[in-house]
């Protein structure tokens, strides 16, 4: 079943509308709106496809004012009341052998207990990373609503992959590596079972480009570190979109070759081409205007079309 959108000429890009299982890459420049544009179509369709929404916010910057305003403007739009609520990660430790599991208190009492019997001195910061190592089961609680936009805050895509399902550590100060440690299918994963339990149907992580980038440093040498953990983390997400049947979008920052004036995008053609649809939202010919290019969609030529859009106080329309 393919979801119309109000913006018919989106419709024809996306060959009649957007689908359960297909994923939609947005790119473009800083303050291009590819968070609002994304917000809104994740709104419409929790409104078409009665599912709810998971907004993986890597910006912290959703809670702390974007949603205040394009909330209200989305709900009067769309006609559509529904709960914006904050999702917390908890970690515990799993118990071997058995189906149970201690609190990281728990351990942290075992720990310091420890440490005091044998006189050895330590700082809470060291003691907290310690029992972390041990921390290796998760679980995303929030408020429960009939409807309602899950917002997962979370900067670094080590801990993303862990909900995802892969136990792994960075290590190294200079040259960085990723260690996988454990893997677990990605439909049996803590943010599978939480999207499956919460009736989530539309999944937005914004931005990939800046998750990445709090992750990993820029240096050479740690360009390939960049590149395994990209295609883990956009594999894992992928599978469970294909696997539960959701739909997701994916914003990603975008710039320009200062010497070939080339179009380049976070992560390059790897990540493009992970996306049945790749969009790049430019800046049109004044202020509130935008240009919807459609780099990759899998029935159209690339870069074959273009579409104009305005951007007002309720979000954006085609512009006509």
């Amino acid at each position: 079943m393919a979801y119309k959108l109000e913006m018919d000429e989106l419709n024809k890009v996306l060959a009649g509308g957007i689908r359960e299982g297909e994923s939609i890459h947005i790119f473009g420049p800083k303050q291009s709106g590819k968070s609002i544009f994304s917000y809104q179509l994740s709104i419409e369709l929790m409104r078409k496809s009665r599912g709810n929404v998971l907004f993986i916010d890597t910006e912290k910057s959703f809670l702390r004012g974007f949603h205040q305003y394009w909330t209200e403007v989305f709900k009067r739009r769309f006609n559509l009341d529904f709960d914006v609520l904050e999702v917390n990660v908890e970690r515990y430790a799993p118990v071997k052998g058995k189906r149970g599991r201690r609190e990281k208190m728990e351990v942290l009492r075992v720990f310091e207990s420890v440490l005091m019997d044998l006189g050895i001195k330590y700082s809470i910061d060291a003691l907290e990373r310690a029992v972390d190592l041990f921390l290796t089961g998760f679980e995303l609680k929030a408020n429960n609503a009939d409807k309602a936009v899950y917002v997962l805050e979370i900067s670094n895509a080590v801990k993303l992959l862990a909900l995802l399902g892969v136990e792994g550590t960075l290590e190294g100060s200079g040259k960085q590596v990723f260690k996988v440690n454990n893997l677990i299918d990605p439909e049996f994963s803590s943010l599978a079972g939480f999207i499956k339990e919460r009736g989530i149907k539309i999944v937005v992580l914004d931005s990939f480009g800046m998750l990445i980038k709090n992750t990993v440093s820029s240096d050479i040498a740690n360009l390939p570190t960049r590149a395994n953990i990209s295609n883990q983390l956009l594999g894992r997400l992928l599978a469970i979109t294909t696997e539960i049947d959701l739909i997701s979008m994916v914003t990603n920052h975008a710039s320009q070759d200062p010497s070939t004036k080339r179009l380049m995008f976070f992560g390059g053609s790897p990540v493009g081409y992970s996306f049945k649809y790749s969009f790049y939202m430019k800046r049109g010919k004044d202020q509130n205007s935008r240009i919807l290019v459609v780099y990759r969609s899998p029935h159209l030529p690339d870069k074959s079309v273009e579409i104009e859009l305005k951007i007002g106080n309720d979000g954006f329309r085609l512009n006509r």
